[in-house]
């Protein structure tokens, strides 16, 4: 199980729902006992306050293998006295993590240059910027005359970062007017090497613990 250091987990209790992925994010410790993982201490997303555990209980821990389907599994989740900012899982045994052949992104508000080259068959050279990112695609505002449709095919060029310039093919999966006479197109990734995929996760991880720390 060393695949899962380092890895980001979402943490839910009961009930659980295996529709939405954990309320709570984390991320898997390297240093585990024979008996535990340990693991940062969670946080909400949605304010971005970190959640401190005071007695055991009862969690399913979501995570994405290295193919990005979703694995997950029930445990016991308690704090180490020692260790303020560390809590731990019980380890289950292998054969009590479970596979569900579906993928689903962390998606998170971020405004990157985006370069769209093709739409459909005809080629383009018009730059825009995205409104949010994922592992599973993007979306970013056009003017409204952009004669887009659901469905429509379109390849671009994500400029992640300094280090990273990521090519991709996708199909629009959502169009939003916006009512200021521009409108925002979601597309879901089609064609998209797996080591991109993973630097745009690993780049939403870290952009959502950069808020986290903020908020502190």
């Amino acid at each position: 199980m060393d695949a899962l250091n380092g890895k980001a987990i979402y943490l839910k209790e009961a009930p659980f729902n295996l529709e939405e992925d954990g309320e709570l994010i984390s991320r898997f410790l390297s240093n585990w006992d024979d008996n535990h993982w340990f693991i940062e201490l969670p946080y909400n997303p949605l304010n971005g306050k970190s959640i401190y555990v005071d007695k055991p209980r009862v969690v399913r821990v979501i995570f994405y293998d290295n193919q990005q389907v979703k694995n997950y599994f029930d445990t016991v989740l308690e704090r180490v006295y020692n260790k303020p900012f560390v809590l731990r899982l019980h380890k289950v045994e292998k054969n009590k993590i479970m596979r569900v052949q579906r993928r689903k992104y962390f998606r998170i508000e971020d405004q990157k240059q985006l370069l769209l080259l093709q739409f459909n068959k005809h080629t383009l050279s018009e730059r825009t910027e995205t409104n949010d990112i994922s592992g599973g695609g993007l979306s970013f505002t056009v003017k409204e005359n952009f004669d887009a449709h659901i469905g429509d095919k379109i390849t671009g060029f994500l400029f992640l970062n300094e280090n990273r310039n990521i090519i991709f093919h996708s199909k629009v999966i959502r169009i939003l007017l916006n009512g200021n006479q521009t409108k925002n197109i979601a597309v879901e990734f089609t064609e998209i090497a797996e080591s991109e995929r993973q630097s745009i996760i690993e780049h939403c991880y870290n952009l959502q613990n950069k808020k986290k720390s903020k908020n502190k």
